[in-house]
């Protein structure tokens, strides 16, 4: 009966396993050249022009999997085995990249070097510190403690010579790829006359005024573009870098949530009583909360009575050692306790009103003016929560009538806490902190008790009907379209019809491994936009954790130039403001800003102080060309139209200051600063230079998803 019970909780888990093992069966197909997919003969790589086959990366990949294996002795955490299926291709790839570079320069670890990072005068004792091997109590590694224990390590325990060569080989590539970047980085540096102009450019000022008119402020109904026009401006413009695409997709989709059931709670919660009697018998909590709990959280660290939901408070005040408490409800668990230890720490109950300065201004003078009159009027009403609600800036305490309930004497701030622990019950006074001045009610104390605690909980999921459910209305909304290819218009007057809420999800990469607002199998998807499908086609439903959704792909870019349809609602953008830029250079001619202003109805504005190393212009945005223009116009001349990056600009240079240098000045702060910035780029900018150098690409979703 136990296990019929057991099975009979975890109906959903039978679900889940099926529709799993299908979808891993698929994709295995898929993987291996079923169905469209890739032959295990495909490349799914490219380095220098060369390319792995399926064949051999599955060789390589067993090859390293059966040093992991070693390394946990055949149970390779499920996690460690998914990072690696999930990295290693990349991981590879990046290796050779760099040891082509390696080769090439005679670079190496010497057998001396190698053995000095292990066991010798200079070792890495990260190595170990990560394996908790050869560490002090507080988890550094400890050479005293190597020297003496390494013999023993060695004689005993005849793996740990594979562990040492293993973690070995991991920090000689290390060793090598930091020995190849400090190379590069030691021959950047910054010259005299580098650093002399930045020094120029950095202190020497200009002060201008100009007239400018955002493209945003002017009416799209100003101009008209049809497509033969943004064609046109694809055919010039496709070839541009900024346009380049990679394989992307966006959609649009309407969610069923999947929400437990009243019934899947009180399966949940049947089952933590079920265990009540049995957690208070158990000798080894820890094996018995590993055995029992969906989480399996060993955490036995003290917790506050506010760690746990605020209705166990009483009960925790009067728990005793070996107690178990609950069931209870915490988030998406119900959750059962057992307390292994009890200690005590002072806390406090107060009610507070924060006169904030982000609100009512740094004066911290009339910010006790202000408090002080609160305070009166407190007294006087006794209407302290209806004050919090009118004054307070501590917007979270604002629901609870600015109640902070059983806090301890480390989590506020110095000035907050002495008030809340030294002054009597009852007390209405000031505290002045960094956020402003708290006007603070002092309304209880105790001595609280923190908690060690064992806990078992079982996962409030939803069972297979209640899945149904869910799956049920996708589907009669997927009929409801009554065709494959619909217009974005009915999707949606379909969804708003039937009382659902349409989700957009733009630019979903090939290979993505997660996408906002799903949990992380969003394999499906993938399958669904990549594999085939059209855009305006709706997708079957789509079952996941939570939700069920149904799909509309709206677009798909292609690695390369991008199609026309890809870019056409960008470029045809980018076509309107150019219409626009040429009403407006028409307009924006005159004599004086002042006339070229009233002509389009702005203001004349003015940028003070402007460095010849600033790109910006306060109020307006990003402006390089509008900048440059004001350093290379005559002072008190009217410029021609500038068409910037975010509006049409005429601009009036009105004073040019130009930096001067003082006598023996050497710029050795900016040459440090320049060479500074430059090297801590160093590893990133090389790593990308060689990718690109090489075109180091990971196929494996492309030619996957769409046999290619």
């Amino acid at each position: 009966m136990a296990l019929i019970g057991e099975i009979r909780k975890r109906t959903w888990l039978v679900f889940v396993l099926i529709f799993g093992a299908l979808a891993a069966f698929i994709l295995t197909d898929l993987l291996k050249g079923g169905g469209g997919g890739a032959t295990d003969q495909t490349p799914i790589s490219n380095l220098y022009g060369e390319g792995i086959t399926r064949t051999e990366y599955d060789k390589l990949l067993a090859n390293e999997m059966a040093k992991y294996e070693r390394l946990y002795q055949g149970q390779v955490p499920p996690e460690i085995q998914q990072q690696l299926e999930d990295n290693f291709l990349n991981q590879y790839l990046s290796e050779q990249l760099y040891q082509k570079q390696y080769d090439a320069i005679g670079l190496t670890v010497s057998k001396e070097e190698y053995n000095d990072i292990l066991q010798g005068e200079h070792v890495d004792g990260s190595i170990y510190e990560q394996n908790r091997l050869f560490v002090d109590a507080a988890g550094k590694f400890s050479k005293d403690s190597m020297i003496k224990q390494m013999p023993a390590y060695l004689a005993n325990n005849p793996e740990f010579e594979f562990f040492l060569n293993f973690m070995g080989e991991q920090t000689e590539k290390t060793r090598l790829s930091s020995k190849y970047n400090t190379l590069i980085s030691k021959g950047l540096y910054t010259t005299s006359f580098e650093a002399k102009k930045a020094y120029l450019a950095q202190n020497s000022k200009i002060d201008f005024d100009y007239v400018f008119k955002s493209y945003s402020s002017i009416p799209d109904s100003t101009v008209s573009v049809d497509e033969s026009e943004i064609k046109a401006y694809y055919e010039k413009h496709k070839n541009e870098k900024k346009y380049e695409s990679k394989d992307a997709m966006s959609f649009q989709y309407v969610e069923f949530s999947i929400d437990p059931s009243e019934e899947d709670k009180a399966l949940a919660k049947d089952y933590i009583e079920g265990k009540i009697e049995l957690f208070k018998k158990a000798e080894n909590d820890s094996a018995f909360v590993f055995s029992n709990s969906d989480s399996k959280t060993l955490d036995f660290a003290p917790k506050k009575s506010s760690d746990f939901p605020l209705e166990l408070d009483s009960l925790l005040q009067t728990a005793d050692t070996g107690d178990v408490f609950g069931p209870y409800l915490d988030g998406e668990y119900y959750k059962l306790s057992k307390v292994l230890d009890i200690t005590t720490q002072k806390e406090a109950t107060v009610r507070h009103i924060l006169i904030g300065k982000d609100k009512y201004g740094d004066d911290v003078n009339k910010l006790k003016v202000k408090a002080d009159s609160i305070i009166r009027v407190i007294r006087a009403k006794n209407n302290f929560e209806e004050m919090v609600s009118e004054f307070s800036t501590d917007y979270a305490s604002v629901p609870k009538g600015g109640v902070y309930e059983w806090f301890d004497e480390y989590q506020m701030v110095p000035e907050f806490t002495e008030v809340s622990f030294k002054k009597p019950i009852g007390t209405i006074t000031t505290a002045t902190t960094t956020y402003g001045v708290h006007i603070i009610e002092v309304q209880k104390r105790r001595e609280g008790k923190k908690l060690s605690v064992a806990t078992i909980d079982a996962e409030i999921k939803p069972s297979k009907e209640t899945i149904d459910l869910s799956v049920d209305k996708a589907i009669d909304f997927r009929n409801a379209l009554n065709k494959e290819n619909v217009a974005d218009t009915a999707f949606a007057n379909t969804a708003r019809r039937n009382g659902y809420f349409v989700r957009p999800v733009n630019d979903i990469l090939l290979g993505q491994k997660t996408i906002p607002g799903f949990d992380n199998n969003v394999m499906q998807i993938q399958r669904w936009g990549f594999g085939g499908a059209k855009i305006g086609d709706v997708s079957d439903e789509m079952v996941f954790e939570k939700k069920v959704i149904i799909a509309q792909l709206q677009n798909v870019k292609v690695e390369g130039v991008p199609t026309f349809e890809s870019v056409k609602t960008e470029m045809g953008y980018e076509v309107v403001k150019e219409k626009k830029a040429a009403i407006y250079k028409e307009k924006m001619v005159g004599s004086s800003l002042a006339d070229i202003a009233t002509k389009v109805e702005a203001s004349v504005q003015n940028a003070a102080g402007i460095s010849l190393s600033q790109t910006s212009i306060p109020g307006a945005g990003n402006e390089p060309l509008v900048v440059g223009t004001a350093i290379a116009t005559a002072p008190n001349t009217v410029s021609a139209p500038i068409v910037g990056e975010n509006g049409i600009y005429v601009i009036s240079t009105k004073n040019k200051v130009d930096a001067t240098i003082p006598e023996g000045y050497t710029f050795e702060n900016e040459k440090k600063s320049a060479t500074s910035s430059m090297r801590s780029r160093v590893n990133n900018g090389v790593y990308q230079a060689l990718t690109e150098i090489a075109d180091l690409k990971d196929n494996r979703d492309r030619v996957n998803l769409k046999g290619n």
